[in-house]
C-alpha cells in the first residue's frame, strides 16, 4: 500500500552502541528494488555496495517483513536499520546505515522514512527523507500535502530522494504518448511551493524502463533527489549518479555529499573591485607601456600577458580578499564589544564603516562571477549572486559523456579520450576540397565594389566599436543550423541525398544523420514517409515537436501547443535562486528575463488570451511573493502595474499588447524588406498583388498569417511616406505631410487639378514654390515647403511616425497600443480629469528620477497607490483584524497616518533635519502631500532633501513594523540616525560609481583639431537665422594646415524654423560644394553637438532630419576620408561672421582668397 497517513517513530536496530565513530562524507544509495527477495537483488546490492561504499541505504518496494529485512541488513554489512513493512506483498521500505553515521532521530509514515543526521564535518544537522510515492494521482497529490505539513519538523536543511512516480515534463520521458502539460502541474507545484532544488544527475537520464521491445518501450526519470535551499547551500558540490542495474526496472541513485573533484589550475580573471584600489591603474599602464619585438598581434599578446603577471604580483601584495577582510573586521568588532575601555565608540564606528565597504566589495565579486547582466550590485544581492554561481558551476561540470555506441564513460581518463577522439574525427577532412561542383549552380552576386568593401582592412574605430559593444564580463559564441524544403517523394529525396553527398566531398564535412531529422506535412501517407526516410539514409522522422524553439504544427488546442512557454516561465520563477531576491530585484528579473522568455514565440504567433492571463497571474504572484507556499495579498491590480511609470504603474508588460507589438514588427519587415524569403513566400500566398495593408485573411490561412493580420491595422495607421523624389507618393491619398494630424492635405482638391504625385511639386530637387502655393492653402503650403527633399534623388520610403529614426520598433509600437488603451479607458473624463492626469504625470516623473535606491522607489510607489499593508487596507479587504493603529491607538491606520500623523511618526518628523511646513495641510492624503513636496525638486538641493525624506519615511515604516510584529519600540532619534546613515552611505556609493563611469565620447565634446596632413581640409560651418524670420544665412570656411583659410562660402536659404534642421541643411550644402571643389580628405566641424552625434551614429531625431542626415551620409561616401566633430563658437567665429553676412545677400557668394575672411 503506497498511500496512507500513518506516522510513527523508529529506533536503530541491530545493536545498542552509540554512533561515535569518525564522521565521513555521506554516501546514500537509493533504489526501488521491486522486491528484495529476488535472486538477483541481494547479490547485486552486495556488489554495488562493495564498489561504491555507501554508508546509508534506502530501499523501496521491498515486499517483505522486518525480520527478513534484518537478515538482508546483516548480509550487506550495515549495523542499523528502520523498516516500514509491506502490506499484502506490496510496498515496503527500509533505511539502513552504518555506525559511522550519527542518526539522532527516526520518523516514518506509510510512504517515507525520515532520519535526522548529525554531520560533524559541517557542524550541522539535517534530515534525509526516503520516499516511495504512490502511482495513483489522487493519493500522490495527498502525499505532497502531507510532506508540506511535515517539513516543519525537519527545519531548513533536508533532502528527499527516492521513487516519486512522476515527472516534470515530456522532456523527462522517452517513448510512448506525450502527456498533457497540465498533468505535470501537481508535481511542479509541490516542488515550487516547497522551494525545492533538483540536485541533478550524472549518467543515463532515465531511471525507469518498462523493458518492452522496440517501439513499445517507455523510459522515464521517476527517481530523483530534491533538497531545500539551505541544504543545497551547505552541500553545494553534491553529486547524484544514476547507476544502471539489471535486477530491477529502476536505476539506483548514488548521492554523494562531498564527491572528489579534480583540482584545476586557476585561470586569471580581472576583478572589477581592483578598479577602486589605488595604484592599479599605474600597474596596468606601466605593464602595457613596456616594449616588445615582433608582429603587431604578438606584441599585443605579450602586453596582455605582462599585464596579467604584474596584476598578480600587485594582488599578492594587496589585501584584496574581501571575505578575509570581513572575518578580520568582525573579529576586531567582537573584541571591542567585550573591551572594558570607555573610549571605543570612535574605533567601533570606523570598523563598521570598513565592514560596509568590505561587504560591498564582496557583492561586486559575486556579481561578476554570477555573470548576471540584468541585475546590478548595490542592493545587498550577494546571497543571490553566490547561489547563482554555485548553480552555474554545477551545470558546467562535465563528469560523463555518452559514446557513439550508447555506453557511458566511467572515469576522467575515458572522458578525456572520448573528447579527444570526437574532435579528432570532427576536424579530419574526408573530402577532396574541390568546390567547383557545389558552386556551379550559384549565380555570382558580389560586385567588384562589394568585394573591395568586404576585403578592405579593418580600421581602429571599427575594432573599438565592436570591442566595447561586448559585455565586459562574458565571451561571445556562435550557433548555426540548416533548413531544407523539398517535395516529399523518392525522386526529390534521392536528389537531396546526392546534393548532400556532393557537399561532403567538396567540404570534407560529414552530415550527422543522428542529429538530423525530417518533418512531413499531415497529408503524407505513412508508407511513403518511411520510404523517403530510407532514401535519405534512414534519417529519423519527427511528428510533433519544436524547431528552433517554436512548435512545428499549430492545432486548435493552442493552449497546449504553447504550454511550453507557461512551463518555462513557471520553472524560471520557481527556481530557488529567485526566492533570494528582494521585491525590487524581482521587478528587474521579471522585466529583463521573464517577460523576454515568450518574446520569440510572440514574434511569430498570437498567443491565446487565456495563456496571456495565466502568465500575467504567475508574474503577479511572484512579484507580490508568498508565505509558506500561500500567495500574499495583491494590494494593487496587475492592470495598474502594467501601466507606464509616468502613468502610475511599474512598467511591466501587458502581454496581449506586447504580443501585438511584436507581430507588428514582422509586418514592418515585410513592408520595408520585400525581398526577404519570408516576405516572398507570404506575399505569393496571401497578397500576390497590392499591398499587405490591403490583403485579407482567408478561412484556411495559417496561424502565422492570422496572427499577423491582427496587427496590420496599428502598423498601417502609423506608417507615413518619407519624401525622396516623390514618384510613388499620392498627394491626396497617402500620409506624407508632417505636422498635419492625418498626414494628408487639409486643402480640398480643386476640380481641375492635375497634380497627383508629389513629384509634380518638385523641380530640380527643390520644391516648386509657385505650384505649391497655388495648389494648397497657406497652412499646408508652409508645412510642405518645410519638408526636406532628398538630394540623392532616392525613392520615397515608408516611415514609422512614432519613432525618431522612422523604423518601427517593438517599444514604440507597444507604447502606441498602451496609449490607445488608456485613451479608451478615459473616454468619459472631462477636461479637469485631463488636468489631474497632467499633474499626476509630473508627480510620478519626479519620483522615478530621484537618485535613491530602487527599493525605496518601489516603497514610495506603494505608498502613493495606497498599496502598503497598513491595518486599514488589510481590514477593508479581508474584514479581519483591527483597522486601528497599534502604535498609538488613536485612529485608523492609513498610509498617511502610519507615516505622517501617528504619534511616533510625529516625534520623528519634529527632530528631522528636513521640514515640510508648507505641505502640512496636505498630510490628510499621502498622495497630495507627496505631490506638494515634489515641487521642491526644482529648488537648490531639492533632490537631496527629497532623497533624505524618502529614507526617513522608510525608517518610520520599519519602526512601525518593529512595534507591530515584535512589540519593540524604537526611539525617534534612532530612526533619524538610521535614515541619515543609509542616505549618506548611498550618496558615497553613488559618488564612487560616477567616478568610475566612462568619459564622454569624442563626438559628445568640443574638440580643437590640429591638422598635420597637408591634404586634409577643415570645413567649419555655421547657420544663423534672424528672429521672426523665415530666412537663414549659412557661413562656410575651409582651412588647410596651420588654420589657413583657403575658401569660403556665404549662402542664403529658406529656414526650416528649426536650428538643427538649418544646421544639417548647411552641412549638406557645404559638402556638395566640397565635392565640386574636388577635395577628398575633409573634416566637417559644427557647433551643434547633438547634430554631430546623430550624423556619426546615423540616427536622426525626427523624420525631417532623417532625410538630411541620409543625404549627408551619401555625400560622405564620395570622399576618401570624411569625419565630423563638434567645436565651440569661439573656434567657429569666422564662419559665424560669414553666416551673419549671408543674411543680407540675395545670391550666394564664394571666395578663394586666403585674405577674404
Amino acid at each position: 500500500m503506497r498511500g496512507g497517513l500513518l506516522y510513527g517513530s523508529g529506533k536503530r536496530g541491530g545493536g545498542d552502541q552509540p554512533n561515535l565513530g569518525p564522521q565521513t562524507p555521506m554516501k546514500v544509495l537509493v533504489w526501488n528494488c521491486q522486491g528484495v527477495g529476488s535472486t538477483l537483488t541481494i547479490p547485486h546490492l552486495r556488489e554495488v555496495s562493495n564498489l561504491l561504499s555507501p554508508n546509508m541505504l534506502f530501499l523501496s518496494e521491498t515486499k517483505n517483513r522486518e525480520r527478513y529485512m534484518n537478515t538482508v541488513r546483516e548480509k550487506l554489512n550495515f549495523e542499523n536499520s528502520c523498516v516500514v513493512e509491506s502490506m499484502n506483498r506490496s510496498g515496503g521500505m527500509t533505511l539502513m546505515w552504518k555506525d559511522e553515521v550519527k542518526i539522532r532521530e527516526i520518523l516514518k509514515t506509510a510512504f517515507t522514512i525520515e532520519a535526522q543526521v548529525e554531520d560533524f564535518e559541517t557542524k550541522t544537522t539535517w534530515w534525509f527523507i526516503g520516499i516511495y510515492a504512490s502511482c495513483d494521482n489522487l493519493i500522490r497529490k495527498s502525499q505532497w500535502k502531507v510532506i508540506q505539513e511535515r517539513k516543519r519538523l525537519w527545519g531548513g536543511k533536508w533532502i528527499i530522494a527516492g521513487d516519486f512516480n512522476d515527472i516534470l515534463s515530456n522532456e523527462e520521458k522517452w517513448g510512448g504518448r506525450w502527456r498533457e502539460e497540465k498533468s505535470f502541474s501537481d508535481f511542479k507545484n509541490f516542488i515550487n511551493d516547497n522551494q525545492l532544488v533538483d540536485i541533478g544527475f550524472e549518467g543515463n537520464p532515465w531511471t525507469w524502463s518498462n523493458n518492452w521491445e522496440e517501439i513499445g518501450e517507455v523510459r522515464e526519470r521517476l527517481d530523483r533527489g530534491l533538497c531545500s535551499l539551505d541544504w543545497s547551500l551547505v552541500f553545494d558540490k553534491v553529486k547524484c549518479t544514476h547507476v544502471d542495474t539489471f535486477a530491477s526496472d529502476h536505476s539506483m541513485l548514488m548521492i554523494d555529499t562531498k564527491p572528489e573533484a579534480r583540482k584545476r589550475k586557476k585561470r586569471f580573471f580581472f576583478d572589477r573591485r581592483w578598479l577602486k584600489k589605488e595604484g592599479v591603474q599605474d600597474v596596468i599602464r606601466n605593464a602595457w607601456d613596456q616594449d616588445f619585438e615582433g608582429s603587431r598581434m604578438f606584441r599585443i599578446k605579450c602586453k596582455i600577458r605582462n599585464c596579467r603577471i604584474e596584476l598578480l604580483k600587485w594582488k599578492n601584495n594587496s589585501n584584496c580578499n574581501a571575505k578575509k577582510k570581513i572575518d578580520q573586521l568582525k573579529s576586531q568588532l567582537e573584541k571591542l564589544q567585550y573591551n572594558t575601555r570607555v573610549d571605543t565608540r570612535r574605533e567601533t564606528v570606523d570598523l563598521k564603516n570598513q565592514l560596509k565597504v568590505a561587504y560591498k566589495e564582496e557583492e561586486m565579486f559575486w556579481h561578476q562571477k554570477a555573470r548576471i547582466n540584468w541585475l546590478k550590485e548595490g542592493d545587498k544581492n550577494t546571497k543571490f549572486f553566490h547561489a547563482h554561481v554555485k548553480g552555474r558551476r554545477r551545470r558546467n561540470r562535465m563528469l560523463n559523456l555518452q559514446r557513439e555506441d550508447g555506453s557511458w564513460t566511467e572515469n576522467e581518463q575515458e572522458l578525456g579520450k572520448e573528447v579527444a577522439d570526437f574532435y579528432r574525427q570532427l576536424f579530419t577532412s574526408k573530402g577532396n576540397g574541390s568546390t567547383e561542383e557545389i558552386l556551379r549552380g550559384i549565380p555570382p552576386t558580389i560586385t567588384a565594389s562589394m568585394n573591395d568593401q568586404l576585403t578592405r582592412g579593418v580600421d581602429e574605430e571599427e575594432i573599438r566599436s565592436a570591442l566595447f559593444s561586448m559585455s565586459p564580463d562574458t565571451a561571445p559564441g556562435m550557433d548555426d543550423d540548416s533548413l531544407i524544403f523539398c517535395k516529399a517523394d523518392t525522386k526529390h529525396a534521392e536528389e537531396l541525398r546526392r546534393i548532400l553527398e556532393a557537399y561532403e566531398r567538396s567540404s570534407g564535412q560529414v552530415i550527422n544523420l543522428e542529429k538530423s531529422s525530417v518533418f512531413f506535412s499531415k497529408n503524407m501517407d505513412h508508407s511513403k514517409k518511411l520510404e523517403v526516410c530510407r532514401r535519405l539514409g534512414n534519417i529519423q522522422m519527427v511528428n510533433q515537436g519544436k524547431y528552433l524553439g517554436l512548435p512545428m504544427v499549430i492545432t486548435r488546442t493552442k493552449d497546449q501547443i504553447f504550454g511550453f512557454i507557461r512551463d518555462n516561465i513557471k520553472k524560471n520563477l520557481g527556481s530557488w535562486k529567485q526566492k533570494l531576491l528582494s521585491q525590487a530585484g524581482k521587478e528587474v528579473l521579471l522585466k529583463a528575463v521573464t517577460q523576454a522568455m515568450p518574446t520569440y514565440a510572440m514574434s511569430c504567433f498570437k498567443l491565446p488570451l487565456k495563456l496571456c492571463k495565466e502568465l500575467s497571474a504567475m508574474m503577479a504572484r511572484y512579484w507580490w511573493g508568498d508565505n509558506d507556499g500561500k500567495d500574499k495579498m495583491h494590494l494593487c491590480s496587475w492592470k495598474r502595474i502594467t501601466q507606464a511609470k509616468n502613468q502610475g504603474g511599474l512598467g511591466f508588460k501587458d502581454l496581449v499588447n506586447f504580443n501585438r507589438a511584436l507581430l507588428g514588427k514582422q509586418i514592418w519587415r515585410m513592408l520595408v524588406n520585400p525581398n526577404l524569403l519570408a516576405s516572398k513566400v507570404l506575399k505569393a500566398k496571401y497578397y500576390p498583388t497590392g499591398s499587405i495593408f490591403k490583403s485579407k485573411c482567408p478561412q484556411n490561412a495559417s496561424w502565422i498569417w492570422q496572427s499577423l493580420m491582427g496587427a496590420t491595422q496599428q502598423v498601417e495607421e502609423g506608417t507615413w511616406k518619407k519624401i525622396g523624389n516623390g514618384t510613388s507618393t499620392d498627394i491626396w491619398e497617402d500620409k506624407w505631410i508632417v505636422g498635419n494630424k492625418e498626414g494628408r492635405p487639409s486643402t480640398t482638391k480643386p476640380p481641375e487639378c492635375k497634380v497627383q504625385k508629389v513629384q509634380d511639386l518638385i523641380t530640380h530637387k527643390r520644391w516648386n514654390k509657385v505650384v505649391v502655393l497655388r495648389t494648397f492653402n497657406g497652412r499646408d503650403a508652409e508645412k510642405i515647403l518645410s519638408i526636406p527633399i532628398s538630394l540623392a534623388g532616392k525613392e520615397d520610403s515608408n516611415f514609422w511616425i512614432h519613432s525618431p529614426m522612422g523604423h518601427y520598433t517593438v517599444n514604440t509600437g507597444y507604447k502606441v497600443l498602451m496609449k490607445e488603451k488608456v485613451i479608451q479607458e478615459r473616454n468619459g473624463y472631462d477636461g479637469a480629469g485631463t488636468s489631474r492626469h497632467s499633474s499626476s504625470k509630473q508627480m510620478w516623473s519626479c519620483l522615478w528620477k530621484l537618485n535613491i535606491k530602487h527599493k525605496l522607489k518601489t516603497f514610495m510607489w506603494k505608498c502613493i497607490n495606497n498599496a502598503l499593508p497598513v491595518n486599514e487596507v488589510i481590514f477593508s479587504r479581508t474584514q479581519k483584524g483591527d483597522p486601528i493603529c497599534k502604535v498609538c491607538g488613536e485612529g485608523v491606520e492609513t498610509v498617511d497616518h502610519a507615516l505622517l500623523n501617528c504619534r511616533q511618526a510625529k516625534q520623528v518628523w519634529q527632530i528631522a533635519p528636513v521640514q515640510w511646513e508648507g505641505a502640512r495641510e496636505k498630510q490628510g492624503c499621502f498622495k497630495d502631500w507627496w505631490n506638494e513636496i515634489a515641487g521642491a525638486r526644482s529648488r537648490q538641493a531639492g533632490d537631496e532633501h527629497l532623497g533624505l525624506t524618502v529614507n526617513i519615511l522608510w525608517q518610520v515604516w520599519k519602526s512601525r513594523n518593529e512595534w507591530e510584529f515584535n512589540n519593540n519600540q524604537r526611539h525617534a532619534l534612532k530612526t533619524i540616525q538610521k535614515a541619515q546613515e543609509e542616505w549618506i552611505e548611498f550618496c558615497e556609493v553613488y559618488k564612487d560609481k560616477e567616478q568610475l563611469s566612462t568619459v564622454e565620447t569624442a563626438a559628445n565634446q568640443f574638440q580643437r583639431v590640429e591638422v598635420e596632413d597637408a591634404e586634409v581640409v577643415q570645413v567649419k560651418i555655421a547657420a544663423l537665422r534672424k528672429p521672426n524670420s523665415s530666412e537663414v544665412g549659412i557661413g562656410v570656411t575651409a582651412m588647410s594646415k596651420g588654420n589657413v583659410v583657403v575658401a569660403a562660402w556665404a549662402m542664403h536659404e529658406r529656414s526650416y524654423n528649426c536650428p538643427q534642421l538649418d544646421e544639417a541643411e548647411a552641412i549638406k550644402l557645404a559638402m556638395s560644394k566640397l565635392v565640386v571643389k574636388g577635395w577628398r580628405k575633409v573634416i566637417i566641424q559644427s557647433c551643434n553637438k547633438q547634430l554631430i552625434q546623430q550624423i556619426c551614429s546615423g540616427r536622426a531625431s525626427n523624420i525631417k532630419l532623417y532625410t538630411l542626415v541620409d543625404d549627408i551620409l551619401s555625400l560622405k561616401a564620395l570622399f576618401h576620408m570624411c569625419s565630423f566633430c563638434a567645436i565651440s563658437k569661439v573656434d567657429n567665429h569666422i564662419s559665424i561672421k560669414v553666416g551673419d553676412y549671408a543674411l543680407g545677400i540675395i545670391h550666394d557668394e564664394e571666395w578663394f582668397n586666403p585674405l577674404c575672411c
